[in-house]
């Protein structure tokens, strides 16, 4: 394969256009849904997001069609319940910095503002009432005119605890544009859900919109009447709340299954709305799988769930509307028919390593799924690799664990597998609790799809902190970077070489955020597991080398001291456990006993989850060992690596690296 084709190919996989944000209309006979380039990653059209709205009719095939032009950033698509009207969110009045609601007829016209065009506050979440009159939403206050003239004068200092941008729960009137700020206290709104006649609204807060303020202060549950804003507070729990869904008596939400941590498997709770948190319950899921979102359809609530490597949707007190599917789901919905039967509709986005994410239907009476939209229509590989799912004994025998092996399909025998040794990409997923099973573009920037063109077998482990599992496999996330996790990627790794399937002397290790951690752990433990084996070379992208600094400087740094153990503020003197497992303190023992491997290092220049300066320690400590190295750094880039420029150089300089320290299969 020439370096064109190469290069035509990464053109063809930052050009495709990936479905997100499904809702269905109340009735459940129609659907919007947003497409961009690739949702994970909110690819950049030159300086800013950009994002489209798409309509289609429930299990009526190829029946999608555009909506907005795609030159705006058009996000959060909702249906009014008559399925009429589509509202969304959108920067149009001024790319990159307004924010505001605007509607549009599915009849005909053109959008207009409901709520004022040049606001820049951004709008994080939007729901119709049930009747349709009214559209709720969060948003921060406008600066106020005071705010402006200090700031354009530089009279900015900014004191800690003020002036906090606290989300408000907020009501718009549809048809007088009159907008009603539901709660104005000094927290900040979460989660919302109306109640199914649509007299109140249930929220949750937190003590400020810094990401990790329920670390300390946990959350608290209200429900407030739409005409007369009577606040109630229902309870409060020590831990965030991941979703939440009202129905006549009760609030259903996503927690944490140990819910004093941040770092623990998810699961669906239920609290009686007069009964407090006397009456909060854990009803489903969390021993051994993890419940991810709940959905409300009038009298039934529905919650997503990944059971090992596969994905289901569920109905609470009932059964699974989407059964064991092994291809992950990316977005989904819920939806009552207008029958009498008391049917429901799902609606999900899904795809697999040959396949984009395309939106699917799916009637409870009816077992299959239609495909409604067709966005991958274009996409050229649909026979790129196979995908097959792994199983094997961690090496302290104390648990089994799964991940996913991509092979070419040119040298996959007739069972999916390689029918020889490859050259391997180790691919380490971020989070940490996430976990990868067959998806199209399975790891953050399509290395995955890259690899795979240019003939490399890809393996994905889910080391133990991933989701999927349960508490018993999460928590060992919690207060353990390295004890388990690193270990688990070299069982899975090892697990693929006595197989056959992976060429022992042809490995290198990558992956980003979390990934990029376990990929600079394994550099400074190279070879250390005793199998006779060590990675060619490493690309670790946004990832931590020290857990102590990490709580100084990161925006989640109470959630990263609980990956670590600890803060240094609760840590006595002569404690220095979190260095176990921080390769920084690693490297000179490893650059002695020559076990590093030249590494490829990526990372945002201005990166707040993993600030730079943790790419910058360790390349300065390969620099004083004088070892080599390639190191880059992108200028304005966060976490998440936007901009295309970047987005080539990343793929192509990493494929660059992998032949060069790899031997083509």
């Amino acid at each position: 394969m020439t370096k064109d084709d190469i290069s035509s190919f990464i053109t063809s996989i930052l050009d495709v256009s990936v479905p997100s944000a499904v809702n269905l209309a109340d009735n459940g006979k129609t659907l919007v849904y947003t497409v961009s380039r690739d949702p994970f990653n909110s690819q950049k059209d030159g300086e800013h997001d950009v994002a489209s709205v798409w309509h289609a009719v429930t299990n009526e095939t190829n029946s999608a069609r555009q909506l907005t032009s795609g030159l705006y950033n058009d996000r959060l698509p909702a249906l009014s319940p008559d399925g009429s009207l589509v509202v969304f969110t959108s920067d149009r009045a001024k790319r990159g910095s307004s924010s505001a609601i605007y509607a549009l007829s599915l009849s005909g016209g053109e959008a207009y503002a409901l709520t004022s065009a040049m606001n820049e506050q951004p709008i994080d979440q939007l729901k119709w009432s049930p009747d349709g009159r009214f559209i709720a939403f969060t948003s921060a206050d406008e600066k106020s005119d005071a705010r402006k003239k200090k700031d354009e004068a530089k009279d900015d200092a900014n004191v800690w605890g003020q002036e906090w941008e606290h989300n408000r729960l907020r009501v718009l009137h549809v048809e007088s544009r009159d907008i009603k700020t539901m709660v104005s206290m000094d927290q900040h709104v979460v989660k919302f859900d109306w109640s199914p006649d649509g007299k109140s609204l249930a929220f949750n807060t937190q003590a400020s919109s810094e990401i990790d303020a329920f670390v300390l202060s946990g959350s608290t549950i209200y429900t407030v009447s739409a005409d007369s804003s009577d606040l109630k507070k229902v309870a409060h729990t020590p831990t965030a709340l991941q979703s939440l869904s009202y129905t006549a008596d009760s609030i259903y939400f996503i927690g944490s299954v140990t819910p004093e941590f941040a770092v623990s498997a998810q699961a669906v709770y239920k609290i009686d709305v007069q009964g407090g948190l006397s009456d909060c319950k854990r009803i489903a899921h969390g021993d051994h799988s993890c419940a991810l979102e709940t959905r409300r359809a009038e009298r039934d609530v529905a919650y997503y769930v990944q059971m090992g490597m596969k994905d289901h949707i569920s109905i609470v007190d009932g059964g699974h509307l989407i059964d064991g599917l092994t291809a992950s789901i990316k977005a989904w919905d819920i939806a009552q028919l207008e029958d009498s039967n008391g049917n429901v509709v799902v609606a999900l986005v899904k795809g697999d390593i040959n396949n984009p994410g395309e939106v699917y239907t799916k009637c409870s009476s009816d077992g299959s799924l239609t495909q409604v939209s067709n966005h991958g229509s274009s996409w050229a590989d649909k026979d790129l690799a196979a995908a097959r799912y792994l199983s094997c004994k961690s090496t302290d025998d104390t648990t089994h664990l799964e991940g996913v092996l991509f092979t070419p399909k040119r040298f996959a025998d007739d069972n999916g597998f390689p029918n020889k040794p490859m050259a391997t990409v180790v691919a380490v997923h971020g989070g940490p609790y996430y976990r990868i099973t067959d998806s199209f573009n399975p790891s953050a920037y399509y290395f995955t799809n890259v690899f795979l063109k240019a003939g490399y077998a890809v393996m994905h482990p889910n080391y133990r902190g991933s989701s999927g599992r349960g508490e018993a496999f999460a928590d060992k996330a919690r207060g353990a970077m390295g004890v388990y996790d690193e270990p688990d990627v070299i069982a899975l790794t090892q697990y693929c070489i006595e197989k056959g399937y992976s060429d022992r002397d042809q490995l290198i290790v990558s992956g980003w955020s979390q990934g990029g951690f376990l990929s600079y752990l394994c550099s400074v433990r190279n070879g250390m597991h005793g199998f006779g084996w060590r990675f060619k070379g490493a690309i670790p992208g946004a990832g931590v080398t020290d857990w102590d600094t990490m709580c100084f400087s990161s925006d989640v740094g109470y959630i990263e001291a609980e990956l670590g153990g600890r803060g240094a503020w609760s840590t006595d003197f002569s404690d220095t456990e979190s260095r176990a497992g921080s390769a920084i303190w690693h490297v000179k023992s490893a650059a002695q006993e020559k076990r590093i491997p030249e590494m490829l290092m990526l990372h945002g220049a201005n990166d707040e989850r993993v600030p730079i300066e943790q790419a910058r320690a360790f390349r300065r400590a390969l620099q004083w060992h004088k070892l080599p190295f390639e190191y880059v750094e992108y200028p304005r880039e966060g976490h998440l690596i936007k901009e295309r420029k970047h987005l080539e150089d990343m793929v192509k300089r990493s494929l660059r690296f992998v032949d060069q320290h790899l031997t083509k299969n």
